[in-house]
């Protein structure tokens, strides 16, 4: 069960939309301090930090001994203050998909008076948020402790969004694709395009939560459908990998290949070539990440596509409208995929 933001988050929300509304009128007294207590049922150091919020987002000024009033224009008030929404997910792992999801939360960023700032989890974690407005984490070999960390960090009023990762922590939003799912539904696809021997391609040294789960989710779909699980782990280091992939091709002769991450992409190719092997054609290929079909080689390769662009908006819009005070619920979404492919793989 989620657990609720702040109160004083709350109360500065509600307050915000009175004014808004109107109900509360330019140059109308807010209650007093000891007023708000009792109507909110909070202490006196959260309703200030309440007024902190407003005051802030330019919806009132106080008169020191005298009061709090809403501004005379509310809706022309100053800017808000900048928001810093830290980023991360690139760190020494490899992850095709880090610029889409910094492109899609800076378009929101750039109309809401916010900036994105990169900033390793750990820093971010070990520094309590420090002056971060929020976390945007495309998580990559974050340890449970670190999730329990940044649970915390979250509870405190610093909302985390974590991008294609599920949590069952009460403050840790999220914005994902369910990896299982939609592998399944992959190799459904493959099966209903007549292919019948489905080879796994996976590797234990890169992104193991995407391998694990997408690997699950090829093992469901032969166990439903009564096909066989070819199974074969590449270790990414050069010729071995493309060895290793050749020798799998010879003796499984598997009609088409679900790859679990982009980055095994190229050996796949060259090692398929190698053993005489015709892409899109009696050797399909499905890649989890996205490809580049213009891309020499790789023009008849299907692959899944995840709306990221789309996720880190909404993870955007979510930190801002927290950090603003809006009554907002726990972000918990889980986004649908598309396969594509190009006009002459079927």
């Amino acid at each position: 069960m989620s657990q609720k933001k702040p109160v004083f988050q709350e109360v500065a929300g509600s307050l915000s939309t009175r004014i808004r509304r109107r109900e509360l009128t330019p140059g109308m007294a807010l209650p007093s301090e000891n007023e708000l207590c009792r109507q909110f049922s909070i202490s006196r150091f959260s309703v200030r930090k309440a007024l902190d919020i407003l005051e802030a987002d330019g919806l009132i000024f106080r008169q020191p001994g005298i009061g709090s009033f809403v501004c005379e224009n509310p809706q022309q008030a100053r800017a808000p203050k900048t928001l810093n929404i830290a980023i991360t997910g690139s760190g020494g792992d490899f992850n095709p998909y880090i610029a889409e999801v910094f492109d899609g939360a800076q378009k929101i960023c750039s109309g809401e008076n916010a900036r994105l700032v990169y900033c390793p989890t750990e820093e971010f974690i070990a520094r309590n948020g420090g002056d971060m407005d929020g976390l945007i984490l495309m998580t990559t070999r974050e340890t449970p402790e670190d999730f329990r960390q940044l649970n915390a960090i979250s509870g405190n009023g610093i909302p985390v969004v974590l991008i294609n990762r599920f949590s069952d922590l009460p403050n840790l939003a999220y914005a994902t694709v369910d990896y299982e799912l939609e592998s399944r539904r992959a190799l459904e696809l493959l099966f209903r395009m007549g292919r019948k021997r489905v080879g796994l391609i996976q590797t234990a040294s890169l992104s193991p939560y995407a391998n694990q789960t997408r690997a699950a989710g090829y093992r469901e779909a032969c166990r439903q459908a009564g096909r066989p699980e070819l199974v074969c782990t590449v270790d990414c280091g050069g010729v071995s990998a493309i060895s290793t992939l050749e020798d799998f091709l010879r003796k499984e002769q598997p009609d088409a290949l679900f790859v679990t991450v982009q980055r095994l992409l190229d050996y796949v190719l060259l090692a398929g070539r190698t053993a005489g092997r015709g892409i899109g054609q009696d050797l399909a290929v499905m890649c989890f990440d996205k490809v580049d079909l213009s891309l020499p080689g790789q023009e008849e390769v299907m692959y899944i596509d995840m709306p990221l662009a789309e996720m880190a908006a909404s993870a955007a819009r979510f930190i801002i409208a927290r950090r603003r005070g809006e009554n907002v619920p726990m972000m918990r979404t889980l986004s649908n995929v598309r396969f594509v492919f190009s006009s002459n793989t079927l």
